[in-house]
C-alpha cells in the first residue's frame, strides 16, 4: 500500500501541476475535458487504496471504517460522472469513451468482494 499511496502522490501532484489554475480547461480527451476525467480518476485512486487499507487492516473496526469511507468516495465519484455535484454536468458520453473506467464498476466489483 505505501507504493499505491506514493504513486498516488505523484497523480495528486501532476494533476495540480496541470489542471490547477485552470491550465487543463482547454484540453479535452474526446468531449470530455481533462480536469473532468482527472478529478474522477484521482477519486477512484483514493477509493481503491482506501478500500484495499481497509481490507488488510488489523484492526478490524479500522478496517470497516476504512472500506466504509471507500464507499462514500466512490458514491461522490459516481455523482461526478453524472454531474451531480456539477464538475460541470459531469462526464458527456461518447465514442469512444474519454473515460473507460465505469465507477459503478468499481463499486459492484468491491460490492461483491
Amino acid at each position: 500500500m505505501k507504493e499505491a499511496r506514493e504513486e498516488q502522490k505523484k497523480f495528486k501532484t501532476f494533476y495540480k501541476e496541470l489542471c490547477v489554475g485552470g491550465k487543463c480547461e482547454s484540453y479535452a480527451l474526446f468531449n470530455n475535458p481533462l480536469r473532468h476525467i482527472y478529478e474522477i480518476a484521482g477519486g477512484l485512486l483514493d477509493a481503491e487504496c482506501t478500500y484495499r487499507e481497509g481490507v488488510l487492516a488489523e484492526d478490524k473496526e479500522k478496517g470497516k471504517e476504512l472500506i466504509d469511507e471507500a464507499f462514500g468516495i466512490l458514491r461522490h465519484n459516481v455523482k461526478l460522472n453524472d454531474g451531480g455535484s456539477d464538475i460541470t454536468k459531469g462526464l458527456i458520453y461518447d465514442e469512444p469513451w474519454g473515460w473507460m473506467h465505469p465507477i459503478r464498476h468499481v463499486v459492484g466489483a468491491l460490492g461483491i468482494e
